[in-house]
């Protein structure tokens, strides 16, 4: 990439991935999205994140080695090698010798990496509907029965019809989960893996094996939707996931009786349950998914995605939940904080074993907005 060309904060870490840095083609990108921020923000643009900025600002700083910078932003020189460069994904080298490796990222950012590491990676998490909570329980609306139609105003007196809306509301708690990942000071100075980006994808799938689990299958402390009561059921004649048909993802879909419910719907299913579907032919030998006629893994016109906390096909049985059909954005995804990331070096490990330790942390609320648009399908069973 042209240096340019650098005109936003992700473009300007994927330069100082890629690219042998030199400090003058830097300072010049550097000062090209300084000015474009200066400009989005008087235009109060969405577009672009004040904590967008800061990470701009945070790679320039490292690339020059301004202690000043780093430190005021929340980095400090240090011995902690797996915070060195992390974010621009280079070896993880140096000491407190005035090196660039040799300071921390703020942990603020690097927690946002975790979660732009979950959003780019699982297929579940972009398509739920998210909103910010301000406290631990937030009452959110939700769309009653009526709806706006439009009148075809046929002149300048014509009168428009009325609608009052009907909202009624859902309680989205929210929760504490986290974790964390214990390193010694050798395995930080003698490895040459970039424990950086091992850390964040470590954390990342956590974040989107707990977050699906707790939109698809949970029972507790929040309601998967596969455990939904008001919801539709499609019985398959098949008591086990290896009897399933293609059919049976048209009747699924078929169950939701309305056009307005089929909007913005998807298939979710396992993957080893999606290997069963894409293997089926119809009778003229021909597989009912071809991914070169459809690059876009589908059903019936529909989307399929996979996650991993889905019933796999291990977990064949009567009566299961093998395939969900619905609008994801029905499910509220509530954060109250994000992703949290905490370094701690002085403890009594650190003394007696030299261990070090990364806490993440988040707290997030899920709930179904209507539980009524989705269908399942259930093994028979019998």
């Amino acid at each position: 990439m042209d240096y340019k060309n650098i005109d936003t904060p992700v473009r300007l870490q994927e330069w100082c991935k890629n690219t042998d840095n030199k400090i003058d083609m830097l300072d010049e990108a550097y000062s090209k999205i300084n000015l474009n921020f200066n400009d989005h923000k008087d235009n109060n643009s969405e577009s672009w994140e004040a904590s967008d900025y800061r990470l701009a600002k945070f790679f320039h700083a490292v690339m020059r080695g301004d202690k000043a910078v780093i430190a005021d932003m929340g980095g400090t020189p240090s011995r902690n090698f797996m915070r060195g460069k992390a974010d621009l994904g280079t070896p993880l080298t140096g000491d407190d010798t005035g090196t660039v490796a040799s300071y921390g990222i703020p942990t603020r950012l690097y927690g946002d990496s975790i979660l732009r590491y979950a959003n780019t990676t699982s297929e579940i998490i972009p398509q739920l509907r998210k909103i910010t909570l301000q406290g631990r329980l937030v009452r959110w609306p939700v769309e009653g029965s009526v709806t706006a139609d439009l009148t075809f105003v046929t002149n300048e007196v014509t009168s428009k019809q009325e609608h009052l809306p009907a909202l009624s509301f859902i309680d989205v708690e929210c929760e504490t989960f986290a974790g964390w990942v214990g390193v010694t000071d050798e395995f930080m100075e003698d490895t040459f893996c970039d424990i950086g980006n091992w850390i964040r994808q470590m954390a990342g799938q956590s974040y989107i094996d707990t977050v699906e689990a707790q939109a698809l299958t949970a029972t507790s402390p929040f309601t998967g939707c596969t455990q939904y009561t008001s919801n539709v059921d499609y019985v398959s004649d098949s008591t086990s996931f290896d009897g399933l048909s293609w059919e049976d993802l048209r009747n699924t879909k078929n169950a939701l009786t309305t056009k307005r419910k089929r909007q913005r719907c998807a298939y979710v299913m396992h993957p080893t349950v999606w290997d069963i579907f894409a293997s089926m032919q119809d009778g003229n030998g021909k597989y009912y998914y071809d991914p070169a006629r459809s690059p876009i893994r589908s059903a019936w016109g529909y989307p399929c995605y996979l996650s991993d906390s889905m019933p796999d096909e291990d977990d064949s049985s009567t009566a299961t939940v093998a395939v969900i059909f619905g609008p994801l954005d029905q499910i509220i995804l509530g954060s109250r904080m994000g992703m949290e990331l905490k370094y701690f070096s002085e403890t009594m490990y650190a003394v007696q074993d030299d261990e070090n330790f990364f806490r993440y942390r988040t707290r997030f609320g899920v709930k179904a907005i209507l539980e009524s648009a989705f269908a399942h399908l259930v093994t028979a069973a019998s």
